[in-house]
């Protein structure tokens, strides 16, 4: 019989499985800059992973309301968290700011919308969600207590609302345009269903075999090459379909590690617990890295280079963002990553 710390080990497990395939996704778009020439299937890849960031919100939604469910001062708690996140989010950009930011002509409103709105660098907009996020959670939480019985009924309804976001034209003009996919509204379904989760456990309906979950990924490209969507590559219905599946699936049981102390588990461990360093690290070692790849003026041509430089490229860029990490870490700079 499975017992209670078998339980809570295969959780947190399946979460850091989750957590370090999704940051691999994050770099592996990233690093595409890298690379000195355009691989053909690039349009068809990057779409597929575009359940990392999805993922990633929807994990948080289930460990913070695991979290705050035990807490008497949860307002308290709130804040705390709300500052532990503020933190990177003005360091990182700052870091940005004055190593890409190009002033010249740029009233300081400009600026500001230019560099600390969700645009001064590619993982910006994330922390934006997420303090946004964090304000309205209580709110988003306490609805999440009167619909907890009905979860496959919030994901249908999601289904219909990201497609409702992403192929009716006001959501891609004006100002709802420019805001993009940093409204926290639009990431509301992700964080229902994360809470209801934490409260009623991961749905088994929704839980899928390994080669389901992967055969249903090509679904997301098909999407972008059949109706072309066009608000955010992140709010669509095949990539929240993707992302619920895949979460149920592997929190539910279907990649269990045999054995903890194996190779593969102690790095999806390390790369699970720096997932927010690589995070806020790999857009800066891609731009050190891409001037310096242009100046050098590589022509790379050998043997299947389309497949090995990007896999080299993330690689690369994964390994340095930890590296740094790790040693900001060590250094007690830790709030930063």
């Amino acid at each position: 019989m499975e017992t209670t710390q078998s339980r809570l080990l295969h959780r947190s497990y399946s979460a850091d499985l989750i957590k370090a395939i999704s940051i691999i996704a994050v770099v592996f778009i990233h690093a595409y800059s890298l690379i000195p020439f355009s691989p053909s299937y690039n349009h068809w890849v990057s779409p597929i992973l575009r359940f990392c960031v999805p993922v990633f919100v929807m994990l948080w939604a289930y460990f913070f309301e695991l979290s705050i469910s035990t807490r008497e001062k949860k307002l308290a708690y709130l804040a705390t968290k709300f500052y532990r996140f503020l933190i990177p989010f003005f360091i990182w950009s700052a870091v940005y700011f004055f190593y890409v930011a190009d002033t010249l002509n740029m009233s300081f409103i400009q600026i500001v919308v230019r560099y600390w709105t969700g645009y001064g660098w590619s993982g910006q907009y994330y922390f934006i969600i997420l303090l946004q996020l964090i304000i309205f959670f209580t709110a988003i939480s306490l609805v999440a207590r009167y619909i907890a019985h009905y979860s496959v009924t919030v994901f249908i309804v999601s289904i219909f609302f990201y497609g409702f976001v992403s192929y009716f034209p006001w959501f891609s003009h004006g100002v709802m345009g420019k805001i993009g996919d940093r409204i926290f509204i639009y990431w509301i379904p992700y964080v229902l269903l994360g809470i209801i989760y934490a409260r009623r456990g991961f749905s088994n309906l929704l839980a899928v075999p390994p080669m389901v979950m992967v055969c249903a990924l090509i679904f997301i490209p098909l999407e972008y090459y059949f109706l072309h969507p066009s608000l955010s590559a992140y709010l669509v219905p095949s990539v929240f379909i993707v992302t619920v599946l895949m979460v149920n699936s592997i929190m539910k049981g279907y990649a269990v590690e045999r054995n903890p102390g194996s190779s593969l588990s102690k790095v999806v461990k390390i790369l699970s617990a720096n997932t927010l360093g690589i995070f806020c690290l790999n857009p800066l070692i891609i731009i050190v890295f891409s001037r310096w790849y242009h100046l050098q003026n590589y022509n790379l041509q050998f043997p299947f280079c389309f497949v090995i430089v990007p896999l080299f490229s993330t690689f690369l860029v994964i390994t340095t963002s930890l590296l740094i990490a790790l040693f900001l870490k060590r250094i007690k700079l830790g709030m930063l990553v």
